[in-house]
């Protein structure tokens, strides 16, 4: 059985997230991602991974 995430972003929420993110130093940017990993919920920290390409800020 595969699990699919259900609270994915749409493109244009993708792209901001990901900008407001490259503004950030690397710091708050880890900060960041993991407040809205969690917020997102299960699935959230692999879903969030993939749109900012930083796998190893997450965990």
């Amino acid at each position: 059985m595969a699990f699919v995430f259900c609270n994915q972003f749409d493109e244009v929420t993708e792209q901001r997230v990901r900008d407001y993110y490259n503004t950030l130093s690397e710091k708050d940017g880890r900060r960041f991602a993991a407040f809205e990993a969690e917020r997102l919920g299960r699935g959230g920290i692999t879903y969030l991974a993939d749109v900012l390409g930083a796998l190893g800020a997450i965990h």
